[in-house]
């Protein structure tokens, strides 16, 4: 998962949605960006005990529906496969002179 949080309200918006407990926001480790970023190791490891549970699709989608980017880390097969990239067309079918179409 690829998870940015750049402003203090998405922090708080992180630390707010749903599944989450509010208590990141009190914690001094945490207190603003500069802390954050000090202890982020810490802090990544408690993101991803609050989140072994879900799917990358589920993770994307609570936290996007609280205005905090997050996204599937894809390898070419993960976003070949992806729902969004196939919707939008971001790969074609092409018929290539020496290995055929692909």
């Amino acid at each position: 998962m690829a998870i940015a949080v750049e402003t203090e309200e998405e922090w708080q918006n992180l630390c707010t949605a749903p599944g989450r407990a509010g208590k990141w926001l009190t914690d001094e480790r945490f207190a603003d960006k500069v802390n954050r970023r000090q202890h982020r190791e810490e802090l990544d490891k408690l993101i991803a005990a609050k989140t072994v549970n879900y799917g990358a699709y589920d993770i994307t989608s609570i936290l996007q529906k609280v205005n905090v980017a997050a996204t599937p880390v894809m390898n070419a097969k993960d976003q070949y496969n992806d729902p969004h990239f196939r919707f939008k067309k971001t790969f074609v079918e092409m018929n290539h002179p020496l290995v055929g179409k692909k």
